[in-house]
């Protein structure tokens, strides 16, 4: 008698089928399915319980929170991605977008919380608060001027596709910066995705500027080292 707590291979298959929904053994061996039955019923599973387990990470994660779960899809490839062009600068913006969006892209805040040493979490270059996401795409002084110019873009572009309060998405540092990496977000859209148009040129956009700040931070920051 083997128990689901035993390291067996018995036990292991048992924790598997029901780690994915699956029938168990003795429901497969009692009305076996047919191989493209079980292949369809196998990928679906696997699928579902993929998207579930990025699901519960992204609530878990506070880093993942601007990631929407609403497409989640597995073989999918993220919009940030599909609407990249072919070229070098492009792709680059893009790394960038992607690594901001699942929270990989270190700021003083990251430094202070994962560092071994005692860090310092204020802003190097303003030195006026901590240098979290919110502080870097939508509040860091230094950046103004570029902000300032891509903020009138994006409200053109907002209203060129008739978005309800452009101007509060725009000036909301939290809603500016929750627009950046991941336009589609339902709290930036009431709830209803945008068309794939507002979608590719609202893109385009946000990469550009993620960019710029990310070099001029880098700029900045080799003057005062």
């Amino acid at each position: 008698m083997k128990f689901p707590t035993d390291h067996s291979f018995f036990s292991s298959i048992h924790r598997l089928l029901h780690s994915y929904n699956l029938p168990t053994a003795y429901q497969l061996f009692e009305s076996p399915p047919s191989k493209e039955m079980w292949k369809a019923k196998l990928n679906s599973a696997v699928d579902q319980h993929t998207i579930a387990t990025w699901q519960e990470e992204i609530q878990e994660k506070p880093i993942l929170w601007y990631i929407t779960t609403d497409a989640l899809s597995v073989g999918k490839t993220h919009h940030l991605y599909t609407c990249v062009r072919p070229n070098r600068i492009d792709i680059l913006r893009a790394e960038t977008k992607a690594k901001l969006l699942t929270g990989t892209y270190t700021v003083q805040a990251n430094r202070a919380v994962f560092n071994q040493y005692a860090v310092n979490s204020i802003c190097t270059l303003c030195n006026t608060e901590p240098e979290c996401r919110v502080h870097f795409i939508a509040k860091c002084p230094t950046s103004n001027a570029v902000r300032d110019k891509y903020r009138a873009r994006l409200l053109e572009c907002l209203s060129l596709h008739a978005r309800e309060e452009p101007l509060e998405l725009v000036n909301n540092a939290e809603s500016f910066t929750q627009l950046i990496p991941e336009s589609t977000h339902p709290s930036v859209n009431k709830g209803h995705l945008p068309p794939e148009k507002e979608v590719d040129s609202m893109e385009l956009l946000f990469r550009e500027y993620i960019l710029i700040i990310r070099l001029l931070r880098c700029r900045e920051l080799a003057k005062g080292s």
